[in-house]
């Protein structure tokens, strides 16, 4: 279902991806990449509370996923909740400090910060998220 959801992404459908996407995730909820997955969609598609939403109930199953702390700490870095996003990021390192990348997406957080408190309150920038194989 996941690889059907991507294809249907991939031609721009995402209302056919979404539901193939949520239907993997309810038959194999201990699987981390088809919530990360379902973070880049929301990310993709501007729709970040629903992906936080989605984060939360993975994080239920599966408590240390850092990949899980990295999407939604992305996700809340969307919203401009800095502080959530950091200490999602921060949540990631300690469960795997071998993975660089929390320390990447920490610096982009507090740029974007930075950069949100001098120029524009609503200014949000977009980012990948990268999944560990």
């Amino acid at each position: 279902m996941s690889l059907a959801s991507e294809a249907y992404e991939a031609v721009g459908d995402t209302p056919k991806a979404v539901p193939l996407l949520r239907q993997a995730i309810v038959l194999n909820p201990a699987d981390a990449d088809y919530y990360v997955a379902f973070a880049a969609l929301c990310l993709d598609h501007d729709s970040f509370e629903i992906g936080i939403d989605m984060m939360n109930a993975g994080l239920l199953r599966i408590t240390n996923e850092p990949s899980l702390y990295i999407s939604r700490g992305l996700l809340y870095a969307q919203i401009a909740d800095y502080d959530k996003a950091e200490a999602d990021f921060n949540t990631a390192e300690r469960l795997d400090s071998g993975q660089s990348i929390s320390v990447y997406t920490k610096d982009i957080v507090e740029l974007q910060r930075d950069m949100s408190d001098k120029t524009h309150p609503k200014r949000h920038c977009r980012y990948r998220i990268y999944v560990r194989s």
